[in-house]
């Protein structure tokens, strides 16, 4: 039965990501995204931001976490011709955020 109701959620988390709105620009998604700073680097390998791109983002502003976090969401979305909000809920989950994912459901899809 857990199961079962486990699956219906994941079924209707799924629908909800395929109808999600076009992420306007980046300051929409800094915002959604400003508890993830500890993770914005795990996050930027899960969107397909090249580790030699997180690696400068980082040299460059080297104890700057929300600087950082906010460069590696601008190169992801300039670099993505798939940045929208269902990939950035997909990522979300991957790295274990499923909290900031359901919040961005509830707002933006």
């Amino acid at each position: 039965m857990i199961i079962t109701f486990m699956r219906s959620v994941f079924s209707l988390f799924s629908i909800y990501a395929v109808r999600c709105r076009k992420i306007k620009n980046v300051l929409e998604v800094k915002k959604e995204l400003k508890d993830i700073v500890n993770d914005w680097m795990v996050l930027g390998e899960e969107l397909g931001v090249s580790s030699s791109k997180l690696k400068k983002i980082e040299a460059d502003h080297r104890g700057d976490v929300e600087r950082m976090t906010s460069e590696m969401i601008t190169a992801w979305f300039n670099g993505s011709a798939n940045a929208g909000w269902e990939q950035l809920v997909k990522a979300l989950k991957e790295i274990g955020r499923d909290r900031i994912a359901h919040d961005i459901i509830e707002r933006k899809c």
